[in-house]
């Protein structure tokens, strides 16, 4: 996602509201392993977005 055109709680909205999509289609199929590892790739990639505009 690109933070230049984007503020950064713009991105990390979407970045959020990716991540519940894919975490409410994990849930269906009962794959909480896959939940987990969703939860721990969006702390990441919301950790990033922050730095990123930090850094600029």
């Amino acid at each position: 996602m690109n933070t230049s055109t984007h503020t950064v709680t713009e991105t990390l909205q979407q970045l959020h509201d990716h991540y519940v999509q894919a975490v409410n289609l994990a849930v269906a199929d009962d794959d909480m392993e896959q939940v987990q590892r969703l939860a721990a790739e969006f702390d990441l990639e919301a950790l990033d977005v922050v730095r990123h505009s930090l850094a600029a």
